[in-house]
This record gives structure tokens, sequence and C-alpha cells, in this order.
């Protein structure tokens, strides 16, 4: 019974070689069993894991990735939206005044998604004493009232809110702002009287879509 047993090629110098190899093999093994992974696309779509890659920063690399290809769907470039709007007040037979407005609204790659509308109004465009709702490719409905504090136009987009007088904000140059002339005739030259007389104004606007 002794002899078999030191007979066993277990326990032979070679396994003993081969149990000490097995152990370094074992010992190169990483020693962190929660590795960071990254999806990635491969050719034929499929997600796979990369390592060594931050799951976070790829979650957010992916998420924008979803979201440009919903926009592009949609028909339109997202980032920094532009408008020029041209702007007239109508000095009626009262001292109430009206106000219209045509529209041009540009997505991030300068592409025109929303035309103004020339022939509104004898050419003054909408009325925008009420608000004006402006719909396009953006997913957020548009939305333009020209009941401003001091007559300035008021504009809304999604949870942003700004004004024809609201400047660039230098420490927040991603936030909303318009770039405004004067009125024509200037202001100080015009007044309501009897009669119909109108005023213009044109602006240049910009905001986060």
């Amino acid at each position: 019974m002794t002899k078999s047993v030191l007979g066993s090629p277990l326990l032979t110098p070679a396994s003993a070689s081969d149990i000490s190899t097995l152990s370094e093999l074992i010992d190169t093994l990483p020693k962190d069993p929660h590795a960071k992974f990254a999806l990635l696309t491969s050719r034929d779509d499929t997600e796979h894991p990369a390592e060594h890659t931050n799951l976070k920063a790829a979650r957010e690399l992916q998420t924008t990735t979803n979201k440009r290809a919903k926009q592009a769907a949609a028909g339109y470039a997202g980032g920094t939206c532009s408008l020029h709007l041209w702007e007239t007040e109508v000095c009626g037979y009262s001292v109430n005044t009206s106000r219209y407005a045509r529209l041009e609204l540009k997505d991030n790659g300068g592409a025109i998604i929303v035309h103004p509308e020339h022939g509104l109004n004898g050419g003054k465009g909408i009325n925008i004493d009420r608000t004006w709702e402006v719909k396009s490719q953006l997913p957020y409905v548009f939305l333009i009232d020209g009941n401003g504090k001091d007559n300035n136009v008021q504009f809304r987009y999604g949870a942003h809110f700004w004004m024809s007088n609201t400047e660039r904000n230098k420490e927040h140059p991603g936030n909303p702002y318009c770039n405004q002339g004067g009125w024509d005739p200037r202001e100080r030259g015009w007044y309501c009287k009897l009669g119909s007389t109108e005023r213009r104004k044109q602006m240049d606007c910009y905001f986060p879509c």
C-alpha cells in the first residue's frame, strides 16, 4: 500500500514542477474582478465589451450618439440654433398697437427649418399680440410673444426663456441671447396718431437646441 502511494504520478518531481507553473499562471491573472468595460459596436452592430475603458464615459458617448441619430432622423442638426426675426409694429386709430413678426429658423448646421411667412397680413407676418406657437423638426414648440417688457419680444424653447434685449453672457456662452437693431423710423421720431403708421426692426437670436 505504501509502495503504491510513493509511486503515484501526482508526487513525481515533474508533477511538482507543473503545479508550480500553474500557480505562476494563476498569479498573473487580473486581481480586480470588477474590470471596467465600454460598449463598442462591431461591423455587425453587436455590442461587445472592451477592457480598460471607463463605463460612465462610454455611456455618455453612447447617449450623445443616440441623441444625434434621433436629431438626424428628425431632420435637423442639434447644437445651437439661430433665428432671424422681422418685427413690425402698427399704430392704428387708437392708442393700442398691433405687432407682427416673420421668422426664419436655422439649425446648428445652418439649414433653414422654418421659412418666413412673407405673404401674411400684407407682408407683416404673424400677429404676435398673442403667443405664436412655431412648430418645426425641433422636439419642442418654439414660442414667440410680442408682449414682453419695454416692447421687447419674448421667446421660450423647452426650459429656455429669454427676450429680444437679452445680451450674450460671457460666463455662460451657451445661454440664449439676441442681437437686435433699432426701430425704423427711430423711436423718438415715431408716435401713434390718427391714421395707420408702421415701424420695423430686425434681430438675430441664438439658443441651445
